[in-house]
């Protein structure tokens, strides 16, 4: 199990590389549950649990573009195991009231602070993190984030994962 200040990480870094691959000029996915619009409609009709509604809607989403780029034994931002997609989850459901900002200049802004202090080295394409078991790193989050922040900035896509353990 990750601890809490990871799950908080990972749970903002999916946040908000969700809502940018949404809302860039070249969307990397076809969804818009976290656009201000598809915020308006997930309101009539998830009044109570809008935003997690909109976040679990856009992974899926994003899972497919990541699988189909990672394959199916890695682990990404989009899916993780289920220990940890449980705890995100929960973290999530915890937070039911935040909102994202409305531009995506601001939300590229969260992600490279979120990113700051981060020393990976961006590559375009998929890029391994390590074995799951990194995932325990305090470092994750940021290094996730900075991959995501460099991505935008350098208009090429990134797909940062981790490789399944051998018993999974």
């Amino acid at each position: 199990m990750a601890n809490n200040s990871i799950i908080d990480g990972l749970l903002k870094a999916r946040l908000l590389v969700a809502a940018l691959g949404e809302r860039i000029s070249e969307p990397w996915w076809k969804s818009q549950f976290l656009t201000p619009a598809g915020m308006n409609i997930g309101q009539r009709i998830f009044p109570r649990s809008t935003g997690v509604a909109a976040l679990s809607s856009a992974t899926v989403a994003a899972r497919k573009d990541h699988d189909d780029k990672t394959g199916l034994r890695s682990f990404h931002l989009f899916r993780f195991p289920s220990s940890i997609e449980h705890q995100l989850v929960d973290v999530a459901n915890e937070l039911a009231d935040w909102t994202l900002p409305t531009e995506s200049t601001d939300i590229v802004q969260l992600l490279q602070e979120m990113s700051e202090g981060s020393d990976i080295k961006f590559s375009k394409g998929p890029k391994s993190l390590g074995k799951i078991t990194e995932i325990q790193k305090a470092s994750t989050p940021r290094d996730i984030a900075s991959l995501y922040a460099a991505s935008i900035a350098k208009n090429q896509r990134v797909y940062p994962y981790f490789e399944a353990a051998d018993d999974e």
